[in-house]
């Protein structure tokens, strides 16, 4: 079970905060952070388009990742929400150890 960030984003903070909260709930994710304001600017349907958009910051493990993209997909108000996976994250032994914990911790219980 290897560390990973998904990177993903909201067109609100109340959007972000409301997924962020229910992937912490389900221990789908150790941490979740949250920047308030960015702009996008994209193609859709044809055109170039921006909006400002709020970076949704997702740590968690490569066992969660699917459960996380269902509950995100479930909750997110996009058609295609963002959904880019950074994989084997290292770092310190210590916080590797914390996020394995915190996303582990309902499957230590059954």
């Amino acid at each position: 079970m290897a560390a990973i960030i998904i990177l993903s984003t909201a067109p609100s903070h109340a959007s972000a905060r409301q997924i962020a909260d229910a992937l912490i709930e389900a221990r789908l994710a150790a941490c979740v952070q949250l920047l308030p304001q960015l702009e996008s600017v994209y193609h859709w349907d044809g055109k170039v388009e921006s909006d400002n958009e709020c970076q949704v910051i997702i740590k968690t493990t490569s066992d969660a990742q699917q459960a996380a993209f269902d509950k995100v997909s479930e909750l997110h108000p996009y058609a295609v929400p963002q959904w880019l996976i950074i994989n084997d994250v290292s770092g310190s032994d210590a916080y590797i150890t914390w996020l394995h914990d915190e996303v582990s911790a309902p499957l230590k219980r059954q």
